[in-house]
């Protein structure tokens, strides 16, 4: 399990990575500098993981998404 403020990062036994938004600076997930942050290095590491990745899910732990 990595985090990455504004993203969690959750990897189960068969290599499916759930990526789950979670702004803490805000009620809902946008597109502000956290995310792009996030979104940044969250990309970063799927490329450096991407040889033992199978698929990956991406979520919200807001209501909107």
């Amino acid at each position: 399990m990595t985090d990455i403020i504004g993203m969690h990062w959750a990897e189960d036994a068969d290599g499916i990575v759930t990526l789950t938004m979670d702004d803490p600076t805000s009620e809902a997930n946008i597109m502000n500098e956290v995310f792009e942050k996030a979104l940044t290095q969250t990309v970063a590491k799927l490329k450096e993981e991407k040889a033992r990745i199978k698929g990956i899910i991406v979520t919200s732990a807001k209501k909107t998404f």
